[in-house]
């Protein structure tokens, strides 16, 4: 009180005192012979059971089980998850036994669950061997949810803070979302997500969001998307999206990462990197924020965008967006455009160092929009791209990933996205976490190259039929090439060794033509 502090004893034989504490923890007191006055006094170590106080002293935290075959409240075993939530104080450990628990767990607007000195922790003993109906983590601050199968309703953070979301199955919830993570400083990771309508939403601020899966989402009444993302200062890192079929999302505009603003909400101070996207969706970033125009500064960097059906990057309306060192490769439309609905809310932002490989029309800004682009490496293995619309960029050079097919997309010793890139403040690391650079200079896309001392054959190839403009019908005529193949200084290439995988002869060649019949084959260069 006024700097000091008290400690304040009242034993009470009936429960009128215990009245005082029920608003939210606080209690009114007054000066005595001078009237009454607005103080307060604020507790944090009263517990009342029954509208009684306890006579004895607060507990210390400890280990609270949950079993739903048995119960002994004196061993600090719960046959549910919701009454070992009632029960805890700040630092226990709540470990939830195997088994299915029909429970939608809540938190109460007047209890304390955890501290950020002492957080409460939920965590299923066996990973995913706990099933529960969903966590609503509203009023449940510093509490963290680990290794839960959820197949109800999703896990929400409820708008607080300190939450994290942990190592969870989430599944089959049926035109629902996966994850809300909405509140301040929260942290979603190592999770899980199948089948839903949405994989994560995030807003609010300062979220951290990491090394999630979310596969294969499902068309219910509304769009389906991996990620849409309001609010400001949150980073999105690491997670995989994949295996979305098209005959399970209709209608659907489904994207990887979506925001917009004709909600009342914005984008800020975001950072977007490290993520890897394939299979069907419609835009790798779909990002409206022409209602309001107070969307800005979001970074994009080290992430790989693959299969678009339509757009990398839609940038519509948002300042300063920051396009650094990611891979957009298959794209059906565009690689990265700088667009907008009304022409007095342009978009811009800057595009360096990215690897465009069959990227649609690769990059481009409307009419008004201002970017700053270069350092860029720009392929197509079908079309051949005029220089002159890219003066700042590499066009029509191969960037030699390691193993496309396998998706490994790491640089060929070879590759002319080595120390070729700008170098960018403030600096960051590669999608390793290797810090740039490694040799003179930054390299183009999101790996550093970090040297090999091993030959390392490369496989290119054209498909003639295609290539003379003719349907490409049985038999297929592929020309294949092993040129650039590497070796270290101080060593030379001696044979070429070609296995077509369809039972036929090897051929010791560097070039080589070949005619498959119709089928799947493995084709290796030794």
């Amino acid at each position: 009180l006024n700097g000091d502090e008290y400690e304040f004893k009242f034993y009470d034989k009936d429960n009128s005192a215990s009245k005082l504490f029920a608003d939210y923890g606080k209690i009114s007191i007054t000066e005595e012979g001078s009237g009454n006055y607005s103080y307060w006094v604020w507790y944090d170590n009263i517990r009342v059971y029954s509208k009684l106080f306890t006579t004895e002293p607060p507990r210390k935290p400890t280990v609270i089980y949950v079993d739903k075959k048995r119960e002994d409240i004196s061993k600090k075993i719960f046959s549910t998850i919701q009454k070992a939530v009632d029960f805890s104080i700040p630092g226990d450990l709540i470990i939830v036994k195997e088994g299915k628990y029909d429970e939608k767990i809540s938190f109460n607007p007047k209890r304390i669950y955890g501290t950020e000195e002492k957080p409460l922790v939920i965590k299923s003993e066996k990973k995913h061997k706990a099933r529960v109906n969903s966590f609503n983590l509203k009023y449940g601050d510093y509490v963290t949810i680990d290794g839960f199968e959820v197949t109800g309703s999703s896990i929400s953070a409820g708008g607080s803070k300190g939450v994290k979301i942990l190592n969870n199955y989430i599944h089959d919830l049926e035109g629902q979302i996966g994850i809300i993570v909405n509140g301040e400083n929260n942290y979603v990771a190592g999770n899980y997500i199948l089948r839903c309508n949405k994989g994560i939403v995030v807003a609010g601020k300062n979220n951290l969001v990491e090394n999630n899966e979310i596969e294969r989402l499902i068309y219910k009444n509304q769009d389906a998307d991996y990620f849409r993302v309001f609010g400001e200062g949150h980073i999105i890192r690491n997670n995989y999206m994949h295996g979305t079929k098209r005959e399970e999302i209709g209608p659907s505009h489904t994207d990887g990462f979506q925001t917009f603003d004709n909600n009342g909400e914005y984008l800020r101070h975001t950072v977007i990197e490290g993520n890897f996207i394939e299979d069907f969706y419609a835009q790798g970033f779909m990002g409206e924020g022409g209602k309001y125009y107070h969307s800005y500064d979001i970074t994009f960097r080290n992430n790989i965008f693959k299969d678009a059906g339509a757009w990398g990057l839609c940038i519509s309306s948002i300042k300063d967006v920051k396009v650094y060192n990611n891979i957009f490769i298959n794209l059906g439309i565009h690689g990265i455009g700088f667009t907008y609905r009304d022409k007095s809310k342009p978009s811009s932002g800057e595009v360096y160092n990215n690897i465009f490989y069959n990227g649609g029309n690769f990059y481009w800004a409307g009419k008004g929009c201002n970017i700053k682009a270069g350092n860029n490496i720009l392929f197509s293995t079908k079309n051949y791209i005029d220089p002159k619309k890219f003066p700042n960029d590499i066009v029509n050079k191969d960037p030699l990933f390691v193993d496309i097919q396998k998706k490994d997309f790491h640089l060929h010793p070879l590759s002319p996205a080595i120390d070729n890139g700008k170098e960018l403040t403030p600096s960051f690391p590669d999608r390793e976490g290797n810090e740039r650079p490694i040799g003179k200079n930054w390299d183009i896309g999101p790996y550093e190259f970090k040297g090999v001392k091993s030959p390392m054959p490369y496989i290119s190839y054209v498909d003639a039929y295609n290539n003379i403009s003719t349907k490409g019908y049985e038999p297929y005529k592929i020309y294949f090439s092993g040129k650039l193949s590497y070796v270290p200084s101080g060593r030379k290439i001696v044979e070429y060794c070609w296995d077509f995988g369809d039972g036929s002869e090897k051929v010791y060649k560097s070039e080589v033509e070949h005619t498959f019949k119709k089928g799947k084959y493995n084709v290796t260069l030794i």
